[in-house]
């Protein structure tokens, strides 16, 4: 949790719970840190207060962020976690950890598991559906307000905004979201073959 450096603003109030009470002391970054999130993803001050950003760190983001599909781009890229430790995965071999250079890991095989047995087809089976589709969809709708938050020209306080903010900060049952996801097999192979940007 990094400490902001500049006072908190006046007229603080949250995006995520539209509360002004309590702290507003931690920056956040929409964008999570460990997707590749800069200083370009951080909420100016006084838009994300303390309690939410706790709550999205540990009941949401947490466990959302190591499911697929983001944890298949943070190991293929080599995004280190927020406490800067490798981006890991488990297969059907055994645990994966990835290397500093996108692309390569290091496996660390199941007890009974020979490498000498899979050779030279070593097939590895990388799960490639969320175990917690609801905290995926909750986490991309957190960041989509985030990013809202960012424009001048919108109003993020708008009623229009509350049915997500109801969904991604309060998992509110009676609103159903959903999302699409298009993986091309081709370019995500491309890419953990060679570790190239594609």
């Amino acid at each position: 949790m990094n400490k902001k450096t500049s006072c908190t603003r006046i007229n603080s109030k949250c995006i995520y719970c539209q509360n002004s009470e309590g702290e507003f002391k931690t920056q956040e970054h929409f964008f999570p840190e460990s997707l590749g999130g800069g200083e370009w993803s951080v909420l100016p001050d006084g838009l994300m207060c303390d309690a939410c950003q706790r709550y999205f760190g540990t009941k949401v983001e947490r466990l959302a962020l190591s499911d697929w599909p983001f944890n298949f781009v943070r190991f293929n890229m080599s995004i280190p976690t927020k406490k800067k430790k490798p981006a890991q995965m488990d297969t059907d071999l055994g645990h994966m950890t990835a290397c500093k250079i996108p692309g390569y890991s290091k496996i660390h095989l199941k007890s009974g598991v020979s490498i000498a047995d899979k050779f030279p087809q070593l097939e590895i089976q990388i799960p490639a559906f969320p175990n917690e589709p609801r905290l995926v969809c909750r986490t991309l709708v957190k960041i989509a307000i985030g990013s809202l938050a960012n424009i001048k020209s919108v109003n993020i306080f708008a009623p229009q905004f509350n049915p997500a903010r109801q969904f991604s900060r309060f998992d509110d049952n009676r609103i159903k979201w959903w999302y699409l996801e298009r993986v091309d097999r081709g370019k995500m192979r491309k890419a953990f073959e060679l570790g190239a940007d594609v």
